[in-house]
């Protein structure tokens, strides 16, 4: 997860040790069963400092402690389903819904959007009807809600139990110190007993009530610190997850779909790719190229770089840094040091080039409309660098604005079809 908060825009820049932090944070929560109350108010005072280390203006990405969770990466296959395979895909998908464990079907829920196209939060139930707003992260696998300020989660509901331990994660764009609780966690219709944290003390979420984590379980520092049922998805036999992202400039609202895509978010079929890995939801981009109205940029994708993650928590698409500097270059592009990103002119969201991506087969465009992000008359630019600094490049919102973005559980791979806006 990997936000571009608009505050971090602000010449921000390392004020600790990210490493010192954590060790320190670590050993604060790291006590058993449970570290003492004083050692956990201390720990959380460190908390902006440590955003404020690992955020370096919203250009860092997701340093996870306990980096042992690794899965194996296999060779990649693309395949572009044809129009009638895409037609029997869907029909597949949807007959698996009945009743079929991994293949359960729910409904939808709309996503809020922030008004500046940055972070999308969708209504979920914790525990007896306590009602959140909260992002859906797939680049992480943790689901937590605030319990320090408010609207604070209340603990003292009866549907819930605490686990006895805490867990401490660190994001691209934040960091959490939460107490671990089993209880109900409930959005679109589908309710499931999850390990779920109740933070005492974050930093980097102010626009968000916590997040619920899409990810795979060996992501999860709730799994790895002894909890069993942290994967929202498997403990509600959930097989997929379908995102479309609204502009806010339309009016519409965005929707989360489980079990399914829904059909009226999307037009023509899904190109899908195969994970190469169940941690993140990560696929093989070798080979892929990156254009600029159909001029190739210099560099291509998979230079160093040959994996990227989908990822709803991240705002923008980061890419090595070359081929940033050269897609920016193309459209306009300036970076600036005060404010750690790339700014744009703002006519250019009107008058601007497609960027197109290539990889598994298919090109996909993304307009002007949806790159340039207009913040209180500074326009940024949607694709960032510095992706070789984690070897993944991040396929964020700014992508899954323009595609459907379809997370295949069932079938471990991401399918995108072209969204559909007003």
């Amino acid at each position: 997860m990997l936000r571009a908060d608009r505050r971090l825009h602000r010449c921000v820049r390392a004020v600790a040790s990210a490493a010192a932090v954590a060790v320190a944070l670590i050993s604060a929560v790291s006590s058993a069963p449970l570290p003492a109350p004083d050692d956990v108010a201390a720990a959380t005072q460190q908390l902006p400092a440590a955003t404020l280390a690992i955020t370096k203006a919203g250009r860092t990405y997701d340093y996870r402690i306990a980096a042992k969770r690794v899965a194996a990466i296999t060779a990649p296959t693309f395949t572009k389903l044809t129009a009638e395979e895409a037609a029997a895909d869907a029909a597949a998908l949807a007959a698996a819904t009945e009743g079929s464990g991994l293949a359960r079907r729910g409904g939808t829920a709309p996503l809020v959007n922030d008004g500046y196209n940055f972070l999308w939060n969708a209504p979920v139930t914790f525990g007896n009807g306590q009602s959140f707003s909260i992002d859906l992260d797939t680049g992480s696998s943790d689901t937590w809600v605030q319990g320090d300020v408010s609207p604070a989660f209340n603990t003292s509901d009866p549907s819930v139990t605490s686990l006895g331990f805490y867990f401490l994660a660190i994001y691209g764009s934040g960091i959490v110190i939460a107490e671990v609780y089993e209880g109900p966690v409930s959005i679109a219709g589908i309710s499931a007993t999850v390990d779920f944290g109740v933070s005492l003390g974050e930093a980097g979420f102010s626009e968000t009530n916590g997040l619920l984590g899409l990810g795979f379980t060996p992501l999860s520092s709730i799994n790895y610190d002894g909890g069993t049922k942290s994967n929202f998805m498997d403990q509600a036999g959930i097989g997929a997850v379908g995102f479309y992202l609204n502009n806010n400039a339309d009016g519409d609202e965005g929707e989360v779909a489980l079990g399914a895509a829904d059909p009226d978010k999307y037009d023509g079929s899904f190109t899908y790719v195969p994970l190469t890995a169940e941690t993140y939801w990560q696929a093989s981009w070798a080979g892929g190229s990156f254009a600029v109205a159909g001029t190739t940029v210099s560099g291509s994708l998979g230079l160093n770089v040959t994996s990227f993650i989908v990822d709803t928590g991240t705002s923008l698409i980061y890419l090595e840094q070359a081929v940033a500097d050269a897609i920016n270059a193309a459209i306009g592009g300036t970076y600036s040091d005060d404010y750690g990103a790339y700014v744009i002119d703002c006519s250019v969201a009107s008058t601007g080039p497609d960027v197109e991506l290539t990889f598994g087969g298919s090109t996909f465009s993304i307009p002007a409309s949806i790159y340039v992000l207009p913040d209180n008359g500074v326009c940024f630019s949607g694709i960032d660098g510095q992706a070789e600094s984690i070897s993944l490049g991040i396929v964020g919102d700014v992508f899954i604005r323009a595609y459907y973005t379809l997370f295949d559980k069932s079938n471990l791979r991401v399918g995108f079809a072209k969204a559909v806006h007003p």
